[in-house]
């Protein structure tokens, strides 16, 4: 089966599909996109090669954030003319996180970091943080998408 989630938005703007193309007959499938601290209705749909569709609907809570995780407000949001997906914003010693149209965090890092926070070519994020019992932000960390 081919696999597509979709995290249900607030709004139709806000609601997050993603689809792992190929037919595969195992998955392990990332759900990214969820409210912390909520229930999320999540939607995971699997079409086989003949186009037969499965569908099932999921309940899944995510923890509260980091309370030192930035705080963000919205001023204006115009969806219409923003990409699809989410916003990423980091700032010097905190939590990079992913905010929807809407302002609300959908995503954040559990490693802090530190002026360096990029999508790479390979998809993956590159991130400077620091290590275990160290001052400094010298270390760069590459995590998968």
């Amino acid at each position: 089966m081919e696999i597509t989630v979709t995290v249900e938005g607030r709004t139709e703007e806000t609601t997050i599909t993603h689809t792992y193309s190929g037919h595969e007959t195992q998955h392990k499938i990332p759900v990214l996109g969820l409210y912390p601290d909520a229930d999320n209705q999540v939607i995971i749909t699997g079409e086989t090669e003949d186009g037969d569709i499965l569908e099932t609907t999921l309940e899944m809570a995510m923890d509260e954030v980091p309370e030192d995780l930035l705080v963000f407000t919205l001023v204006t949001s115009h969806p219409e003319r923003m990409e699809e997906g989410l916003t990423f914003v980091s700032s010097s010693r905190a939590y990079p996180a992913g905010v929807d149209s809407d302002g609300e965090v959908r995503w954040y890092s559990s490693v802090k970091s530190y002026n360096l926070f990029k999508r790479i070519d390979n998809r993956n994020v590159l991130l400077a943080t620091v290590e275990d019992n160290r001052e400094d932000y010298g270390t760069q960390i590459e995590i998968d998408s």
